[in-house]
């Protein structure tokens, strides 16, 4: 059984719960989940079975949350678990509320709790904070936090709808934004509702999971890595470990492009951008410019990235960015009814340097992770041997 499960986790279980309830559930050793969600937390919980495992190091690590929050108290682990240690009678209104929730915007500085699960020395730092141990300077992580939608608000109690990044604790969040009404606060409940790329839409109860459960395919998750596609033969050398050239060329494009993506920072702003045929690559192909707004020479799919990015016309001269130097090329995406691949477009003979994360299919069987370094593809992260 080799794939994705997301667990809707009830309240009151540990994320180590849920993984040994479906270890039996399933009949299966080989299982793992993606990161921890509190006891006191519901939601999005990914587990990973048998090869997926080796995958979870690459996947998108945002998460989203939906969150209650509880003005004029403190408690002592910032959740409805704790000890009150303070209480206010300020009375906070719904404009102050949002007017503060700006502050929390972008990269901040947040100091892990004490009933958390960081290590400290070797021990969970919750576990010293059961023994009564209370830790000074605990080193502040840096998070970002995207966004912050208040959905409600009836004081005591707002909901927020959070998106952030990995590493972002919401009882933190939660805690400092009553430092900052100067009422103090807590979190009331929580919910996550997407992590990993996976959301509520996916998940399924504890309580449906059995043997015969379908599990999500393996590269579902890694779908914004590129994919690259290889013969049997070289196949067989990616899973072996070595070396594969992988420089491909552009004379044999497909004929009715769509779209055809670039590094954008490379795009040349002349009109004499050319194959190596001689020919115009982007009038010759009657095709439109994509400029997605990420710095990758090597695009992943392509229509997800349109909405992100910029549509121009076909000639290059119309691009806002910095025209190709001499001596350099661009790898470049194309994607069309008849097929999709991969070529290099530029001025002169030599090529752009770069290294990129990809991932790797023996035919239409994905095999693992790799990366292109100077047309060279090695493997980063085989799934069997």
């Amino acid at each position: 059984m080799n794939g994705w499960l997301v667990i809707d986790k009830p309240k009151g279980l540990t994320s180590h719960d849920v993984v040994a309830y479906v270890r039996r559930a399933l009949k299966f050793k080989h299982i793992g989940h993606t990161g921890t969600l509190d006891p006191i937390a519901t939601g999005v919980l990914v587990i990973a079975t048998g090869k997926a495992t080796k995958l979870i190091q690459f996947l998108p690590s945002d998460k989203q949350y939906i969150a209650q929050i509880y003005m004029g108290i403190t408690t002592d682990t910032m959740d409805t678990e704790g000890l009150i240690i303070s209480k206010s009678d300020k009375i906070i209104s719904k404009e102050q509320l949002t007017c503060i929730l700006k502050n929390f915007i972008g990269k901040i500085k947040q100091t892990p709790p004490m009933f958390s699960a960081c290590h400290f020395e070797g021990k969970r730092m919750y576990e010293l904070a059961r023994k009564g141990i209370q830790l000074k300077d605990i080193p502040a992580r840096e998070v970002e936090i995207y966004n912050i939608d208040l959905l409600s608000f009836d004081f005591p109690l707002c909901t927020l709808k959070i998106g952030c990044s990995k590493g972002t604790y919401i009882r933190v969040l939660a805690d400092d934004i009553g430092k900052i009404l100067g009422c103090g606060a807590y979190m009331y409940s929580l919910q996550r509702i997407m992590a990993n790329d996976f959301t509520m839409d996916d998940a399924v109860t504890i309580d449906e999971i059995n043997i015969n459960t379908p599990v999500i395919p393996l590269d579902f998750p890694v779908k914004s890595i590129p994919p690259v596609y290889l013969s049997s033969e070289d196949s067989k050398k990616f899973q072996c470990g070595q070396f594969i050239n992988y420089e491909l060329q552009i004379t044999k494009a497909p004929l009715n492009i769509n779209f055809l993506f670039c590094h954008p920072e490379l795009v040349s702003g002349s009109n004499n951008l050319d194959d190596k045929t001689g020919n115009n690559f982007f009038t010759s192909l009657n095709c439109k410019l994509a400029i997605p707004n990420i710095s990758s020479p090597l695009m992943g799919d392509s229509l997800p990235f349109l909405s992100d990015g910029i549509l121009s016309d076909s000639s290059p001269s119309q691009s806002p960015y910095s025209p190709l130097l001499p001596e350099e090329r661009v790898r470049v995406r194309w994607e069309s009814a008849g097929g999709e691949g991969w070529g290099e477009v530029g001025e002169g003979e030599g090529e752009q340097k770069h290294s990129e994360v990809v991932r790797v299919y023996n035919n239409n069987d994905f095999i693992g992770i790799g990366e292109i370094t100077n047309n060279i593809l090695k493997a980063i992260k085989v799934l069997e041997r």
